[in-house]
């Protein structure tokens, strides 16, 4: 997703932007979608909402889970968003963690079984 501190601008318009290093979605959305402007590469997510706060740049491209569970205080009323390109994310078990495999298996199967996952789909039109 975009963040920006402009109401009327397109992120064709932004003179600057800054992106997280380490996360492949925004060098991605940046390499189909080539940027004139400024890019500023940081290693947070705070550092971007630092920079978007002050005014230094007028925009960040994040990922929405990274800002709802890094930062779920932070007000993102404040600025103008745009969702730039659904993406779907997922993470990987360690293996040291192999032991946990069965006892996540369960939990997902009984969230789909009482339809939790039916409707988490249907809220984030996943379906």
């Amino acid at each position: 997703m975009l963040l920006k501190n402009c109401q009327q601008c397109t992120f064709e318009q932004l003179d600057n932007i800054a992106i997280q290093v380490g996360y492949p979605a925004a060098q991605s959305y940046l390499n189909e979608h080539p940027f004139i402007g400024d890019i500023i590469k940081v290693k947070s997510v705070t550092a971007q909402l630092n920079l978007l706060t002050q005014g230094k740049v007028q925009g960040v491209i994040l990922l929405d889970f990274l800002l709802s569970t890094k930062h779920p205080q932070f007000n993102i009323k404040q600025f103008q968003t745009e969702v730039l390109a659904p993406i779907k994310s997922f993470h990987f078990l360690h293996s040291r963690h192999s032991a946990l495999i069965p006892k996540l298996e369960e939990q997902l199967h009984k969230l789909n079984e009482n339809g939790t996952i039916r409707l988490l789909r249907a809220k984030h039109h996943l379906d």
